[in-house]
């Protein structure tokens, strides 16, 4: 297949250079319109000139250098605009201004305020700028939500969610922001060396073929400049791919993740409180577990205009505690749920619960490239890579535990979530409907999983049916 494209894209380059042979001939003018033999003449010739590579080097580093500051201010602005809407609004029309103006009349203008020698640079700016910024944010804006709700809940520290959650969203975009964008740069980085006559560059060299007529010289210039905007742009999106792909890797999320991992402690130490597994220490309580914490829920409500009020819910609980809130599909409980993970606003009533919080949601929340260590370890930054490792086998198998959570089934995916929400640093977990995807056996593993990670934790576990939850031995039931 690969080899079929590779033909065809001769055969058409063929005929084009055939096509352009023909024109020439018609034309049957040097001057007007150069063949490709006197073409590639006259590229032999300019190659053995002494300036040449100098020429080309000066004008390439220009482009790449506006492009460059332009990624670095595009990565500001978006991310300022992201965070204010006041930015936001003081950068469009800046932006959109940007975007209309011709090159030539900035060049021209630019020309006013600064010497020629590094006009381009500020040129490839204005050009690549909109570019980049437009489609930065863009990219995110369009992060998805309910992974926006995970980094909430677990409290994903701010790097953490910049590396998994914001640079896969704006990834592709970017990428194919910058493949546009070097290709503008070139065009327009030229345009204002031909305009402004900056010596010793590509723009300098158009002028003067243009002048002595040396149609020639000024075909092979344009050919040289198509293969170096091709070529830099295979390079620009070839590192950053390599930077996006370095970012995202397992090397630089275990080297934030051990800034922060608590060192194993002795089993033999007597002050040591957390349960040994297979020669791994993991605590399956928090930080002051110890510390009993209480869940007041006072005639919380929520209404929509479609439907009407879905729930009048009062509760108390005091840890440790399993609370199981049941009803049928629709009823609310998973936004009651999210409203006291802090997600989703109530209408009336009031709410008193610890602060640090852990959640299973109903549909499954995790970040995609990553294996299931490293989904558990953005959500434990104190949790030791094989620690966590070692509590995950108790639900997956081995083989499960390397491999992108994109591969592993539902219910491997269930059980990673179940790990993550139990070994985070929490007071309350919330399960909504957590043993979705799993067979009778399984669930009966994770039951008891729950029930060893509980510690002095309170659980607030939704289901349809009050009898779904009678393994797990709650304490309170709410109905809804």
């Amino acid at each position: 297949m690969k080899s079929k494209r590779i033909i065809r894209k001769t055969l058409i380059i063929f005929a084009l250079v055939c096509a352009w042979e023909l024109v020439s001939l018609a034309v049957h003018s040097k001057l007007i319109m150069a063949s490709p033999l006197e073409t590639i003449s006259a590229f032999f010739g300019m190659v053995r000139e002494a300036d040449f590579y100098s020429t080309i080097l000066f004008s390439t580093c220009r482009v790449l250098l506006g492009f460059l500051i332009s990624c670095v201010l595009a990565i500001i602005f978006s991310t300022l605009a992201y965070k204010s809407s006041l930015i936001k609004d003081i950068l469009q029309p800046i932006i959109l201004l940007m975007k209309s103006i011709p090159v030539a009349s900035f060049v021209i203008i630019a020309l006013l305020w600064m010497g020629s020698r590094n006009l381009s640079v500020f040129i490839v700016v204005l050009v690549a700028l909109p570019i980049l910024y437009t489609q930065l944010l863009t990219g995110l804006e369009n992060t998805p939500k309910k992974y926006l709700e995970l980094a909430e809940v677990f409290r994903f520290k701010p790097l953490m969610r910049a590396l998994t959650i914001y640079l896969p969203s704006i990834r592709e975009g970017f990428i194919s922001a910058c493949r546009l964008a070097v290709g503008m740069s070139f065009k327009a980085g030229i345009a204002a060396e031909v305009i402004s006559g900056v010596g010793g560059s590509i723009g300098e060299k158009l002028y003067f073929s243009k002048l002595y007529f040396s149609t020639g010289e000024l075909f092979a210039w344009t050919g040289i400049i198509v293969a170096l905007s091709f070529v830099c742009e295979r390079v620009v999106v070839f590192v950053f791919e390599k930077g996006f792909d370095l970012l995202n890797g397992k090397r630089i999320l275990k080297m934030f993740t051990e800034k922060h991992a608590k060192p194993k402690k002795s089993p033999t130490d007597p002050k040591n409180s957390e349960i040994i597994n297979d020669n791994q220490t993991v605590s399956p309580n928090t930080t002051d577990s110890h510390i009993h914490v209480g869940l007041s829920v006072n005639h919380v409500t929520k209404t929509y205009a479609e439907t009407g009020q879905l729930f009048d819910i009062s509760l108390e609980a005091n840890s440790p505690e399993i609370i199981a809130v049941c009803g049928p599909s629709g009823k609310g409980k998973t936004t009651f749920l999210h409203i006291l993970a802090g997600i989703r606003e109530l209408d009336e009533g009031t709410i008193s619960l610890p602060e640090k919080k852990s959640i299973v949601f109903q549909d499954t929340r995790l970040i995609e490239h990553l294996d299931a260590v490293r989904n558990v370890m953005c959500a434990c930054p104190d949790k030791l890579e094989e620690n966590i490792a070692g509590v995950l086998t108790e639900l997956l198998p081995t083989e499960c535990l390397d491999k992108p959570v994109s591969r592993l089934s539902g219910g491997e995916r269930r059980r990673v979530e179940l790990v993550r929400a139990f070994l985070a640093d929490s007071q309350i977990i919330f399960l909504d409907e957590p043993f979705t995807g799993l067979d009778e056996e399984m669930k009966n593993k994770a039951i008891e999983f729950i029930k060893k990670y509980q510690g002095e934790r309170i659980v607030v576990c939704t289901a349809h049916e009050a009898e779904e939850m009678k393994e797990l031995e709650s304490q309170k039931t709410v109905e809804i």
